[in-house]
């Protein structure tokens, strides 16, 4: 299964052991960055591979145990005066 940033805000159900690919890429105008994959709750949606590069992030991550985890990641403006403030992307996983 893939998330991207036309993700955020989706509520998710998915079988235990499922992998999950995120990709969200970095915008050039303004130039923003996204920080670091995350989940709220690693021992339910264990994060196997995160990285960013060039503003963009990546993770790949793991349903490990039943429950309700959210993916998160913030999307920030590379300089003060380039844009509007910082967009939160969020998804809300629950594992069956």
């Amino acid at each position: 299964m893939s998330l991207r940033a036309p993700s955020n805000g989706e509520s998710i159900s998915v079988p235990l052991g499922t992998e999950i690919f995120v990709d969200l890429a970095a915008s050039t105008n303004p130039p923003y960055s996204w920080t670091e994959v995350t989940s709220s709750a690693p021992e339910t949606l264990r994060d196997d591979t995160a990285r960013q590069y060039a503003g963009n992030s990546t993770a790949t991550l793991k349903a490990v145990a039943t429950g309700t985890a959210t993916v998160s990641a913030t999307n920030n403006p590379n300089c003060d005066a380039c844009g509007p403030p910082s967009e939160v992307w969020e998804v809300t996983i629950h594992i069956v």
